[in-house]
């Protein structure tokens, strides 16, 4: 079982971006009582940025992040919240002054309410974006051991569950502490249906019979770009059938394989369901996404970094940056 910080062991940004201004990472601070704080109104993002083997640095599915962020912050009620392009370029900024040779980045961009007010407010907001190198966790390769949650996922009647939102992640982190507390490195939430939704934030797939299988929208799940990401290399890659559906916990006996993802973890076998350790459909959706990764074969998706162009002062100019 990891400990709970050996995921961002090393995770020492040395610059953040704070409203377009940079400044060390560790003047980066907030309003104790600021409405992001007080009432989690906090929009947020993960993002990677991967050197690929001639040694380019590119973003992620960049432009997808940021639309979910819109869109999150639209139903969180934020008015006037930061441009796309603003929080584009801001994110780019934050890789260019933190890149680390031959390394690629795990980027954390919040978006929140700052003043200090009443749970009504809606504004202003002010954005922070920080990087850093991050680990790839030994469950990348050694597969998780994975328990039913006690927790249940908030419905959409409670809590939009497609917006990614700080407020959204404290039925998570409880399932996540109780499954470290009975000896098991992942949990898997289900819905008031019994059907399974998806891990502390990560989402799952399951595999049967040569076909993907993974919780449909309506199961109350994020809508994760990694997710969709490997839903687009299984159909248009590898030519594997997908069934995206509502999954009854009483199925879990009869899947072949299983695994969950996102930004952070990315791929992570569930090796106490796959009968015969970390199974062959993980594996190769292992290799396909780093292999997509590593190439660069998926050029819509990546945001390439001009590190030849460095931010030259403490607050962003025109640094252009190329996609």
């Amino acid at each position: 079982m990891e400990k709970l910080n050996d995921l961002t062991k090393g995770w020492h940004p040395k610059w953040a971006m704070m409203d377009a201004v940079k400044i060390p990472f560790e003047q980066a601070k907030i309003n104790a009582f600021s409405v992001g704080v007080s009432y989690a109104v906090t929009a947020f993002e993960c993002i990677r940025a991967h050197r690929a083997s001639d040694g380019s640095l590119h973003i992620f599915r960049l432009d997808d992040h940021l639309n979910r962020l819109n869109n999150t912050m639209r139903l969180m009620k934020f008015a006037n919240p930061p441009s796309f392009e603003e929080l584009k370029n801001g994110v780019i900024d934050t890789v260019k002054i933190n890149a680390v040779e031959n390394q690629g980045s795990y980027i954390r961009l919040h978006v929140y309410l700052s003043p200090c007010d009443l749970m009504l407010s809606n504004g202003p907001s002010s954005w922070i974006c920080a990087a850093a190198p991050r680990a790839r966790s030994p469950l990348y390769y050694h597969g998780a051991r994975a328990t039913i949650s006690s927790w249940m996922r908030a419905s959409n009647a409670s809590v939009p569950s497609r917006i990614k939102a700080t407020a959204n992640y404290h039925v998570a982190r409880l399932a996540a502490i109780e499954a470290k507390e009975n000896g098991y490195d992942a949990t898997i939430l289900l819905n008031d249906k019994n059907e399974i939704t998806e891990c502390p934030g990560s989402n799952i797939f399951f595999v049967k019979k040569n076909k993907l299988i993974t919780p449909n929208l309506d199961s109350n799940i994020l809508e994760g770009i990694t997710r969709d990401t490997i839903i687009t290399l299984a159909k248009n890659i590898l030519n594997l059938s997908i069934e995206e559906r509502s999954i009854n916990v009483n199925e879990l006996c009869d899947f072949d394989e299983a695994f969950h993802c996102g930004t952070g973890p990315e791929i992570i076998p569930i090796d106490n369901i796959s009968m015969n350790g970390i199974g062959e459909y993980t594996k190769l959706i292992q290799n396909t996404y780093d292999d997509m990764i590593q190439e660069c074969y998926t050029q819509d998706w990546l945001t390439e970094i001009d590190l030849t162009v460095y931010p030259d002062s403490e607050s962003r100019g025109e640094w252009g940056y190329i996609t």
